[in-house]
């Protein structure tokens, strides 16, 4: 997983989903743009027992959250056509 290694950068929450498909394809999507992101939350959501109560986040630079929006509406577009 492509990890923010900078200090001092602003994060925004990108996506909240306990899918763990559309995490894939997400990660995915944004490893292959080169934009940085962070999972949270992975640890915590697998010991609950996979009941949904805590959901996984992606997180990027503030600087990067427009651009990666837009690949996953471009995505979500392609994928409904």
């Amino acid at each position: 997983m492509a990890q923010i290694k900078r200090k001092s950068k602003h994060l925004e929450e990108l996506i909240r989903t306990n899918n763990p498909v559309e995490l894939s394809f997400i990660r995915a999507l944004l490893e292959e743009a080169g934009i940085e992101f962070v999972l949270l939350d992975d640890f915590a959501s697998g010991v609950e027992g996979s009941i949904g109560a805590i959901q996984r986040r992606i997180l990027v630079e503030s600087d990067q959250v427009n651009r990666a929006r837009r690949l996953l509406n471009e995505a979500k577009r392609s994928l409904d056509e």
